[in-house]
């Protein structure tokens, strides 16, 4: 038995996570843990491609930073006053929900070289998660603009199905969805197709794998 820490997230055959001030890997089979960089505080959120690993930390400020390994230690990557409620990696480009505090929010984008855009600001309840898909990062914006999908470049948005509830999302080649009734699946046109009903209680996460997307 491996303890963990508050925060843990898989990479690859390992899993990264912090523990006891440091930021910490272990491989899936339990052996081989190695201490990565000193990191005094636990991570808000880590977050991971196949290749990068970054996270995000907040100060006593409640600013925002998004950090990444370098030369075995810490690298600040990019600063915010916003604060972040949802976030995903791919490759080496994270994918955050920021949160103003005068109630509005955004999404942006910030490259591990330190290169950042965002969308337009917008009011009412920001994403609970943001779900990586093949062709963009995708959304739910609450049951009347339903799942959102944005394009990787943060250059266009469209409606990907409207009128539901998707919380939690998960996407591959297909777009899944979780609400009180169980798991739908949502097709490019029409009515969401039932997929399992919730038997333990509410759904609170969901992972679907393909050969084809290991996102």
């Amino acid at each position: 038995v491996v303890s963990l820490g508050p925060v843990a997230i898989r990479q690859g055959g390992s899993i990264v996570f912090w523990r006891s001030g440091r930021l910490r890997e272990i491989a899936l089979s339990g052996e081989g843990e190695r201490s990565l960089a000193t990191l005094p505080h636990p991570p808000r959120e880590l977050v991971a491609s196949e290749g990068q690993l970054a996270w995000i930390q907040m100060d006593r400020e409640s600013r925002t930073s998004l950090q990444t390994l370098s030369a075995g230690g810490v690298r600040v990557v990019y600063e915010s006053d916003d604060n972040v409620s949802a976030s995903v990696m791919r490759s080496a480009v994270v994918y955050w929900v920021l949160r103003s505090r005068d109630g509005s929010w955004k999404i942006g984008r910030v490259g591990l070289d330190g290169a950042h855009q965002e969308t337009r600001a917008r009011h009412g309840r920001p994403p609970a998660m943001l779900a990586l898909g093949p062709d963009g990062v995708y959304f739910y914006d609450g049951p009347k603009r339903g799942v959102r999908r944005l394009t990787f470049d943060l250059q266009r948005e469209d409606a990907v199905s409207t009128n539901v509830i998707c919380s939690p999302l998960v996407v591959s080649r297909r777009v899944v969805c979780a609400h009180v009734g169980g798991l739908f699946v949502l097709p490019a046109a029409g009515t969401p197709r039932f997929l399992a009903s919730e038997r333990a209680g509410p759904i609170t996460a969901s992972v679907l794998r393909s050969p084809s997307n290991r996102s």
